[in-house]
């Protein structure tokens, strides 16, 4: 048996509770971390050992956009699958991408600036992995089909 998903269809707090709570929260902390970075985009940077402010600046920028539409959506109450993927998505990614940095690249950092990498990717993370459940129970929910 094969699971399907409908990549069209519209979820809706009602489908899971637990995916727009996952989405609110994950909004409220990229939406905080990137206004501090952009707004003290200089300490951070410094604090982080990244040599250019303007780059810390660049990712507080992408978080505000990011942890806008994910608040968007959370206040719409409404999002649809692919969008619910994409954003679980982006979330890996963000995790795959700190480890990589913290296991392949440490040197790029202070020690203070790889602490924050994984304590923020351990956060992402949890953020991934609820919305994954979320999805994982709304998919299920749907009936099966054979394949």
């Amino acid at each position: 048996m094969i699971l399907e998903i409908d990549m069209s269809r519209q979820l809706t707090d009602n489908d899971s509770k637990l995916l727009f709570i996952a989405f609110a929260a994950n909004g409220l902390f990229s939406l905080s971390c990137g206004l501090a970075m952009t707004v003290f985009s200089g300490p951070v940077a410094s604090l982080l050992g990244v040599p250019r402010p303007g780059w810390i600046l660049g990712l507080g920028i992408v978080l505000i956009l990011f942890g806008g539409g994910l608040l968007v959506n959370f206040r719409h109450k409404r999002v649809s699958q692919v969008e619910a993927l994409m954003i679980s998505a982006m979330d890996l990614g963000w995790v795959l991408a700190s480890a990589v940095l913290v296991f392949l690249a440490p040197e790029f950092l202070s020690r203070e600036g790889l602490i924050a990498v994984v304590l923020v990717g351990v956060v992402v993370l949890v953020f991934f992995e609820l919305q994954a459940l979320a999805l994982w129970r709304i998919a299920c929910s749907s009936p099966l089909q054979a394949g």
